[in-house]
């Protein structure tokens, strides 16, 4: 259990052992990361790993990759880590996704690429649906949810209010 583990933690161990979460296959939320009061506090010494641990849990690689100069460098493990979180968040978002779409989010060459992705990620019980080679394209009946950002909340507390009216 990284978290425990971690809870303890300060300088380059804390770091070496974010980096480590980061690159498990099978870690795929980072809040608990967030939440510890030693990762909080060591952002003022580096905010760029905290910066990529927030990528981890909220964002996609699109969003790492405006900000790539400012963090660190992503090992093979960790690419393919936020390769497969881009993919949920884009599950999460349309129930068909087109393989030239996710080709072009996920960095892959072609569509094997992407049908890999898709494969390891219903392997790892993430992902749900169908291969739909005719029309190049993946329905998604069940997608794992991600870490729930503050900007997420605000947008679920709008939504409740708006439906309780």
């Amino acid at each position: 259990n990284y978290s425990a583990a971690m809870e303890s933690l300060a300088g380059k161990d804390l770091e070496k052992a974010i980096q480590e979460a980061l690159a498990d296959p099978d870690r795929f939320t980072f809040g608990d990361i967030l939440a510890m009061p030693n990762v909080e506090a060591h952002a003022k010494n580096n905010q760029a790993i905290v910066d990529l641990v927030k990528i981890f849990a909220h964002g996609t690689l699109a969003d790492y990759n405006v900000k790539k100069a400012t963090l660190p460098k992503l090992n093979e493990a960790q690419s393919s880590k936020l390769k497969k979180l881009t993919l949920l968040s884009l599950a999460s978002q349309s129930k068909t996704l087109p393989y030239e779409g996710l080709a072009k989010e996920l960095e892959a060459k072609n569509s094997w690429g992407v049908e890999d992705l898709i494969t390891d990620c219903i392997r790892k019980g993430l992902l749900k649906g169908k291969h739909n080679p005719k029309a190049k394209e993946f329905v998604v009946e069940y997608a794992e949810c991600r870490d729930i950002s503050d900007s997420d909340l605000d947008g679920m507390a709008s939504q409740i209010a708006a439906w309780l009216e």
